[in-house]
């Protein structure tokens, strides 16, 4: 099975390069390439410091046949949405 080995991959990469755990939200399977999307809660130190609500930045990565991240980027920041 090739998609949890990536999320697996992905989820690796965001805590060596950020620290932080992340959520997976989508993975797509592209020729001899993966590019998937995860969402993580922004610092909370930084937020309150700004006086900001919690947030939740979104990114974007590309990762190769072999599962190595070639390229990040963040796509969006936002507000943190509690659903009752």
């Amino acid at each position: 099975m090739i998609i949890p080995k990536v999320i697996e991959r992905a989820k690796q990469f965001f805590v060596s390069t950020f620290n932080k755990e992340c959520d997976v939200i989508s993975v797509k399977n592209e020729e001899d390439k993966f590019i998937v999307v995860v969402e993580a809660i922004v610092d909370e130190e930084y937020t309150k410091k700004r006086a900001l609500p919690d947030m939740i930045a979104q990114y974007v990565l590309f990762m190769d046949e072999n599962y190595d991240v070639k390229e990040y980027e963040r796509k969006e920041l936002r507000k943190r949405y509690y659903l009752q």
